[in-house]
């Protein structure tokens, strides 16, 4: 008789303990369950190696195929964006591992005047975004921002995505103030984003590729409340926004039509990494 304590279900990760193996058929299910259990724990492996690469990462909630509506300005969302990367297990804001963020401190990393913080502060504390405790700590709404692992996956009734913190942080702080409003075009399309394929598209929770419906910059215009009129302007500054020589923004004509894809380095939810990377030329070719 074989005892194992240790059955995992591979669609679930659902572990199942005391199981009993008496008989041959018994013990020819168990195997499968073992050689299945394997592949599961190699699948997880790899994926961490990839979490690993692509760095430290906020989980951003949000509702796919609806309008990222948060109640704050364009520009102020991308304020947002940064100052979670600050964020610590607690959904406390930290400046470092054992020190929590002060308003001064936020301000100054935000690097805007008095006036603009004080809209911004005022803005994210009248929507519930941010809290401050008595002991003036500053804390995110768990209902939109996580970080490290979420637990009772299927009882969360929205979508999420990985916001990468280097590569946030990177943007804004190469971007000029006044390019803030710009680089939240990046962050409202996340629930038009394929989570597989990080596509721009009309399904976003689509799984095979040939059947992603993609969105062309006049439909996105519509969205994000840009003139369709000037959506070839719309794109050509999104094509100059780059991450480390790479675009963040890339639009990829083939057969199938026209793509525009987000650079995974930046926010991604899936764990094709590298087949978003190929379709969306995410890679520096060598000469």
């Amino acid at each position: 008789m074989l005892r194992n304590r240790d059955i995992v279900d591979i669609e679930t990760g659902e572990a199942f303990l005391n199981v009993t193996v008496t008989t041959e058929r018994d013990r020819q299910n168990y195997k499968k369950i073992l050689e299945a259990k394997q592949k599961y724990e190699f699948q997880g492996v790899e994926i961490q190696k990839q979490y690993k690469k692509y760095g430290s990462f906020v989980w951003l909630l949000y509702n796919a195929g609806q309008v990222l509506d948060l109640g704050i300005q364009p520009d102020e969302l991308t304020k947002l964006i940064y100052i979670s990367t600050y964020m610590g297990y607690n959904n406390r804001l930290m400046v470092s591992e054992d020190e929590s963020m002060t308003r001064k401190q936020m301000r100054e990393i935000l690097r805007v005047s008095e006036d603009t913080f004080h809209k911004f502060y005022i803005s994210l504390t009248n929507t519930g975004i941010l809290s401050e405790d008595i002991d003036k700590c500053l804390y995110l709404n768990t209902s939109i921002f996580k970080r490290g692992a979420i637990k009772d996956v299927k009882d969360i009734d929205c979508n999420r995505t990985r916001l990468y913190i280097k590569s946030i942080r990177s943007l804004y702080t190469q971007a000029k103030i006044s390019e803030h409003k710009l680089l939240s075009y990046l962050f409202q399309a996340i629930p038009f984003v394929n989570v597989n394929y990080n596509i721009l598209c009309f399904n976003p929770l689509e799984n095979d590729l040939q059947k992603v419906k993609p969105m062309i910059m006049k439909d996105f215009c519509v969205i994000i409340g840009y003139s369709q009129d000037n959506d070839r302007r719309l794109k050509t500054k999104l094509k100059g926004l780059r991450l480390q020589q790479l675009p963040v923004f890339s639009f990829v004509d083939n057969a199938d039509g026209l793509f525009c894809y987000i650079n995974p380095n930046v926010y991604y939810a899936g764990n094709k990494w590298e087949e978003v990377k190929v379709l969306g030329r995410f890679q520096i070719e060598n000469t």
